[in-house]
């Protein structure tokens, strides 16, 4: 929905970056595993982010990373994450 067709040569990554569940009681909307499903058929890899440590939060980031055939990554309450320049940054 929305995404770009994906072209020879190129990579198509998402990153879900979160501190909580994601909201999927709206009946409206696809559920998030859904969705990563989707992004998995048009040629897109899902990543999983957690920020923090918020109960409940980690099994459904981790199940969102399964159905994007991705990974799960966790960000603690207290930072802790290096930073690092590259050449890449200043453009």
């Amino acid at each position: 929905a929305g995404w770009a067709p994906r072209g020879q040569g190129v990579a198509q990554v998402c990153f879900l970056v979160g501190d909580a569940p994601p909201h999927q009681e709206y009946q409206a909307h696809p559920q998030v595993e859904e969705s990563a499903a989707e992004a998995i058929a048009r040629g897109i890899l899902v990543n999983a982010v957690q920020c923090g440590n918020l109960p409940g939060t980690e099994e459904v980031w981790r199940a969102v990373a399964r159905a994007g055939e991705g990974q799960y990554f966790a960000i603690p309450q207290d930072g802790g994450v290096q930073v690092v320049a590259t050449p890449y940054d200043r453009k």
